[in-house]
């Protein structure tokens, strides 16, 4: 190493701490922004260079820095994001919040030829702008550039199995494996498009159908987990549960309905018309039963399932599904349990008491 690649090495040492406390400043600031906006990331991390990584730069080309500020990347960011569309969002994000260096930053995702393969990934040059942070110790901190790289999941996939093989370029590639990993890159880039596509075509579906929920229109909407939930927040079962909670004036915990689902399913439900005749049907029984179930306990909370339970219950007792019916239903909503045996022979009598089970 010559003596100017030394003497940059030794600025770099002397800013330890101000490389710390940026890379701290990093992680706050973007993981708080990125959470703001509502975007659902796969992995954050940061970095500082280490002292051999540098040196080992510095060797080999340590003459083209004048100092240590003109080096790019001694502290570095990567987000990676599950969907391609994320990443300009995130763009958005980093050139709102920081000082873009346009001229060393790069974008990889419109650099590529129609012949070449890689991962497309952006890389952006920042600066900490003074009015975003300023430290009370480190007055250099605000000069110190650092790299985001944002790329997506499989982007990033591409980029650690090609590090790991050992190629940084296709020039590297030996041509006996240049097709099949040109093969393999566009079908990576054509999964990312399309998990894209089918994130769209989803919120899109699930919109329309939180607004044929809302109209009533129950028989038009397939019963699927979508559908059930826009049910749900329709706040349904309310009535029921209000009459419930009555009984002791108890408290309501909300919880999931998530493991009602599969249950619902596995009766034969078509769209949410059924959903909706099931619960109208069953409710003034649904009401009976929990009235027997709470009336002598000194209960206080009950779940906000709590009616939709009943209405399953009572369901049970009129399709003759009997001590059966209850343990699966039991086994699907709470898990597996020892008590699940106990609690259907509790159920199964009240319900014999209401009639509604042979005896």
């Amino acid at each position: 190493m010559d003596l100017h690649a030394e003497m940059i090495l030794e600025q770099y040492k002397e800013l330890i701490p101000e490389y710390k406390e940026l890379k701290s400043a990093l992680e706050n600031i973007i993981k708080k922004e990125v959470s703001n906006s509502g975007i659902f990331i796969n992995s954050f991390s940061s970095r500082i260079k280490t002292e051999k990584s540098l040196a080992g730069k510095l060797e080999l080309k340590g003459y083209k820095y004048k100092d240590i500020f003109q080096l790019t990347d001694i502290v570095g960011v990567r987000v990676v994001t599950y969907y391609s569309d994320d990443v300009d969002r995130i763009a958005s994000i980093l050139e709102k919040k920081f000082t873009v260096d346009r001229v060393n930053s790069i974008d990889k995702r419109h650099i590529l030829n129609v012949d070449q393969f890689g991962y497309m990934s952006l890389h952006y040059i920042c600066y900490l702008p003074e009015e975003l942070y300023v430290s009370d110790n480190n007055q250099n901190i605000n000069k110190i550039p650092f790299e985001v790289q944002v790329r997506t999941s499989l982007q990033d996939a591409w980029a650690q199995i090609m590090h790991d093989i050992g190629y940084k370029s296709d020039v590297e590639v030996p041509k006996a494996l240049l097709r099949r990993l040109n093969r393999l890159a566009g079908l990576l880039e054509i999964a990312d498009e399309e998990f894209k596509s089918i994130r769209q075509t989803s919120d899109e579906y699930r919109k329309g159908v939180k607004q044929i929920v809302k109209t009533g229109k129950f028989d038009d909407v397939d019963f699927n987990i979508d559908a059930f939930n826009e049910y749900i927040n329709i706040n349904a079962f309310r009535e029921l549960n209000r009459r419930i909670q009555s009984i002791n004036n108890m408290d309501v915990q909300e919880v999931s309905f998530a493991p009602y689902y599969r249950f619902l399913k596995s009766m034969g439900f078509k769209n949410l018309g059924d959903l909706d005749k099931f619960r109208r049907e069953n409710e003034e029984d649904a009401y009976q039963f929990a009235l027997r179930l709470f009336a002598d306990t000194d209960l206080d909370i009950i779940a906000s399932t709590v009616g939709l339970m009943c209405l399953c219950i009572v369901s049970l007792f009129k399709l003759g599904s009997g001590l059966a019916g209850l343990n699966i239903m039991l086994n699907a909503v709470n898990g597996e349990r020892p008590s699940n045996e106990r609690v259907a022979q509790k159920y199964l009598k009240i319900g014999q008491a209401m009639g509604l089970v042979k005896q």
